[in-house]
């Protein structure tokens, strides 16, 4: 509302002017309001913000007094060249002060603050011009990014250290991408014994002893993998020179390389596997006998000490259990059922199935049956679980001592007698 005194008339009146501001009101409330949440948002920020007018800060906020550890008063009205890590760092932030005033784009270029205390902190400095503060003033905005750039450090050294573990592995390492290779290191083309331009691009078909083991090791991987993601198993290699390999190959599937990717790793076990070869040639002709069984206790491997005990003394009853095997009559017809419980050879078997701790030296009794005679045996028996050519088996080796046990018995008893009738004599 506006009024004057004018004269009208040779008479005073007041002229009154009334203009509706209602809209320049709310416009004014709306700005104060925006410029008291930036006013806030200013403050409370969790990056580092201010103003520098002919290089020199005339304004920020908290947290960037907090992230250089100095006080308003250190660093307002004075250039920031003492809170760069060094002066080339700060001239590097200079010199493309006029670019900013001439493009008006924003830049961002990665830093070093040193702190009031001395230590280093790695930043990212964001900036604009900012003319509507004066021809001359930027606005920044500082982030802290020492965490990450350390983390960055780490990785960089962690990936490092798996390239120097991968590229001097012993053991063979590669990637498959649908079968094909992509990637291997110098251990799995020693092992191969071919140059790595002969097997890169290729599959794994040529270096297979047959194709046979290739299929069969390829259907078994695709069966495997794709419902685990890992299988790990045996094969044979036939490398450039003609010699062969007995292998264990472990495969991951590996999507986050991409969806037909799959890493493995390659071990040249030949010298485990012919030694067990060896030791099985010297289990042949062992005088002890010896049994290798599965897990459901059916004969995988006899010697020569073990089928001739037998009644049977025939290599055609490999392959069954152990029970019918030794003609034993407690399980012979009932192996299967849960009424040969009573029978020493099962439960003994039972405890090393179960608990898997080697049982030595420890007689059993064993009554065998051939038609209508029952003979009863006593065994003293030693089992234990074993690997063999890769499978897990159960060694139960045995000798027969019923005749040293039937003396041992007639001693004790003649050791009686002659204490009664010493006794009775005194």
């Amino acid at each position: 509302v506006r009024s004057t005194r004018v004269e009208l008339f040779s008479e005073d009146v007041f002229v009154i002017f009334v203009l509706d501001i209602t809209a320049r009101k709310k416009a004014e409330n709306e700005i104060l309001d925006i410029n008291r949440h930036i006013s806030e948002l200013y403050r409370l920020a969790p990056y580092a913000l201010g103003v520098v007018k002919n290089a020199r800060l005339t304004e920020a906020n908290e947290r960037f007094f907090e992230m250089t550890g100095y006080q308003p008063s250190e660093l307002l009205g004075k250039t920031l060249e003492n809170v760069h890590a060094n002066r080339a760092e700060y001239l590097k932030l200079s010199e493309t002060r006029q670019q900013l005033f001439t493009e008006g784009n924003i830049s961002e270029i990665e830093s070093r603050y040193k702190k009031k205390d001395g230590s280093i902190i790695d930043v990212i400095i964001r900036r604009t011009a900012a003319p509507s503060l004066g021809d001359d003033a930027i606005i920044f905005c500082v982030i802290d990014i020492t965490g990450i750039k350390e983390t960055e450090r780490q990785l960089l050294k962690t990936n490092s250290l798996i390239r120097d573990l991968y590229r001097l592995s012993p053991i063979g390492l590669g990637v498959m991408n649908k079968g094909i290779l992509v990637e291997g290191n110098d251990s799995l083309y020693e092992l191969t014994e071919y140059p790595p331009e002969e097997l890169l691009g290729k599959s794994f078909r040529d270096i297979h002893l047959s194709e046979n083991d290739f299929n069969d090791f390829r259907d078994k991987i695709h069966s495997q993998i794709s419902s685990s993601g890992f299988i790990e198993d045996e094969t044979r290699y036939i490398t450039k020179n003609g010699s062969i390999k007995d292998v264990m190959v472990r495969l991951l599937n590996t999507p986050s390389l991409g969806k037909d990717m799959t890493i493995f790793s390659v071990i040249d076990i030949t010298r485990i596997r012919n030694a067990e070869r060896e030791l099985l040639s010297l289990y042949e002709d062992a005088p002890v006998a010896m049994i290798l069984l599965d897990n459901d206790f059916n004969v995988r491997r006899a010697n020569r000490a073990a089928i001739d005990f037998s009644p049977s003394k025939s290599n055609s009853k490999l392959n069954v259990h152990v029970g019918n095997f030794l003609k034993c009559s407690s399980t012979s017809q009932n192996h299967c059922k849960n009424d040969c419980s009573e029978c020493e050879l099962l439960s003994i078997l039972q405890e090393i199935k179960n608990t898997g701790k080697a049982i030595l030296d420890t007689d059993i009794n064993v009554v065998q049956s051939e038609g209508n005679f029952k003979t009863t045996k006593t065994l003293s028996v030693s089992l234990s679980k074993i690997k063999v050519l890769g499978e897990q088996l159960i060694l139960f080796c045995f000798n027969d001592v019923s005749g040293k046990r039937m003396f041992e018995k007639r001693f004790n008893q003649i050791q009686k007698l002659e204490l009664t009738g010493l006794i009775a004599s005194g």
